[in-house]
């Protein structure tokens, strides 16, 4: 007989690491130069292409189309000149969500029930820097945005499926429906949506 999910959450919270990281080795903000946009995008494109989930002959920069707008912010972790990360925070507007594409249904219903919605996407990290909190910063910043900022009741995410037992375990997400064909990469793409409120009680 298989784990039950609550016992097997637990086994997973205790096992999940969260890294101790020097607050002064990295610095954590929003993009504001034309070559800190360029390289966070090129940064996406190059780790997609290393994972195999998008083509070397695809464009060089990997952009979405609310990148264009003033719903999406850009933030970058350096360390010293280096750009070691990157992770957008895209609000919902008339333009929509990326996931959009690959869950309208789900994402139309949140909306229809009020949700005011924040993606996170084009989470990239440089191979060096997979293990040192890069990654647990850029989130850190992107919960202050999305929570602090912008307003969001929820937070929508397009994850690996093999991550969905993570996000749901340590950050209370729930699945927005059938794992999909990915849209624009060549992978599968699993939907997942946090509520705010329902988050903050769980992390309590």
């Amino acid at each position: 007989m298989g784990l039950s999910r609550a016992v097997a959450d637990r086994l997973i919270r205790r096992k999940a690491a969260f890294h101790k990281t020097m607050l002064d080795r990295y610095q954590v903000r929003i993009a504001r130069t034309v070559s800190e946009y360029e390289d966070a995008f090129r940064l996406v494109q190059l780790s997609y292409v290393y994972q195999g989930i998008a083509r070397v002959d695809d464009d060089e920069l990997r952009t979405t189309k609310q990148h264009q707008l003033p719903a999406a912010t850009v933030l970058v972790a350096y360390e010293g000149e280096n750009l070691v990360g990157t992770m957008t925070v895209t609000l919902d507007s008339d333009a929509g969500l990326p996931l959009d594409k690959d869950y309208p249904i789900e994402i139309t219903a949140l909306r229809q029930q009020g949700a005011l919605l924040v993606e996170y996407g084009s989470l990239a990290v440089v191979e060096r820097c997979w293990h040192t909190g890069v990654t647990d910063l850029l989130n850190i910043a992107a919960y202050s945005l999305a929570t602090g900022v912008l307003g969001a009741s929820h937070i929508v995410i397009g994850v690996n499926p093999r991550a969905v037992d993570f996000y749901r375990a340590v950050y209370g997400f729930t699945a927005l429906g059938s794992v999909r064909r990915h849209a624009q990469l060549v992978a599968p793409v699993a939907g997942m949506a946090q509520d705010l409120a329902q988050f903050h009680r769980y992390m309590r």
